[in-house]
Parts: C-alpha cells; structure tokens; sequence
C-alpha cells in the first residue's frame, strides 16, 4: 500500500486542486494524493514501483495521462489516451468506423481516423456514382464526437 503525503496538496495551484477534485477523484477519494495513489497502485509491478510512481506524481515530476489517472484501479474506461482507427474505402468501413468511435469514445478514449484509403471526390463508386470523398463522413465522425 502506498504511503501517501497530504502536505503534497499544497504543492497544487488553486486550479489544479478543483480540476483533479472535480473531475478525477473516484469514491470515497477527498484528496488529489489519493488519486494518484490510486493510479499508481493500479499500473506498478509491485509495492515498491508504486510508491515510486507515486512520489513523482505527487512531486509533479510527471502527471497521469487522464485516462490513466480517470480510470486507473477502477472498473470503467480504459487506461488509453488516443485511439487511432483505419477506415476502410467501403459503406461497411466507414458505418463500423462511426460505431467504433462511439464505444471507444464513450470509455474516455480521444478518437482519430486513418482516411487515407477512402477514395477521393469525384472518383467513381462501386455502384457507378461518384464519390463525395472523405469530408462528409469526416463530418459525421465530428458530430458523433459532440453528441
């Protein structure tokens, strides 16, 4: 179990204080220290790592990602900043890019897309009309996101 330090707080800004108590302390947690413990319990090797990874934390000597800090030693999300899916040139590919976004993004995951096998505007279609290229869909991924 990590030894953790409260008088670390003081080491905060005002600012910092109210965001990680606004939008990273989970359960009971009433402190920021205990949210980095939390996370560094959750991603160490062994006891010895965690409190280490603590005490850099709690230093400011680095900061958790935020799904790192979010989701660590719980249940929910998942530990993964940035999520980048391949959209394949296809009504199949893109409609399961829109619903892999929405899984991935309602866990906390930041959403990017690999467009680059779309096939471009103008160039024809499978059924012979012409394709509207990447952008429209590219705009749906954008509404997805803010839904």
């Amino acid at each position: 179990m990590v030894k953790i330090d409260y008088s670390k707080d003081s080491m905060l800004t005002d600012f910092s204080k109210k965001t990680l108590q606004d939008r990273y302390l989970v359960g009971d947690e009433k402190s920021p220290q205990e949210a980095f413990a939390r996370a560094a319990e959750a991603f160490a090797d062994d006891e010895a790592h965690a409190q280490r990874i603590y005490d850099y934390a709690s230093n400011l000597w680095f900061m958790f990602a935020t799904p790192v800090l979010s989701n660590g030693g719980t249940k929910r999300g998942l530990p993964i900043s940035c999520f980048l899916n391949y959209v394949e040139d296809s009504r199949e590919g893109i409609t399961g890019h829109y619903t892999e976004n929405a899984y991935l993004s309602s866990m906390g995951g930041g959403i990017g897309g690999g467009w680059s096998d779309v096939r471009s505007q103008g160039t024809k279609t499978s059924k012979g009309s012409e394709s509207t290229g990447v952008v429209p869909f590219m705009k749906v991924v954008d509404a997805e996101m803010l839904a």
